[in-house]
C-alpha cells in the first residue's frame, strides 16, 4: 500500500496557498481595497482553494511492510 509523502505533500499545499493569497492579496490591492481589505481577501482565497487535487496527485511513498 502506498501513502502520500508527507513532506513533499507540505510543500505542494504549502505553496498553494501562498500562490493564491499572493495573488488575491494583490489584486485586492490593485481594486483599492485598504490593506485589512486586501488580508481579509487573501484569507478567503486561503480558505476556499480546493485542494483536493493537490493531494490526489501527490507523490507516493510504499509503506513499510510488517511482518
Amino acid at each position: 500500500m502506498t501513502a502520500p509523502d508527507p513532506s513533499q505533500l507540505a510543500e505542494r499545499l504549502r505553496t498553494a496557498l501562498i500562490e493564491r493569497a499572493t495573488t488575491a492579496l494583490e489584486d485586492a490591492r490593485l481594486s483599492g481595497l485598504c490593506w485589512e481589505g486586501a488580508w481579509e481577501a487573501a484569507v478567503a482565497a486561503m480558505k476556499a482553494a480546493d485542494l483536493s487535487a493537490i493531494v490526489d496527485a501527490a507523490p507516493s511513498v510504499s509503506a513499510p511492510r510488517r511482518t
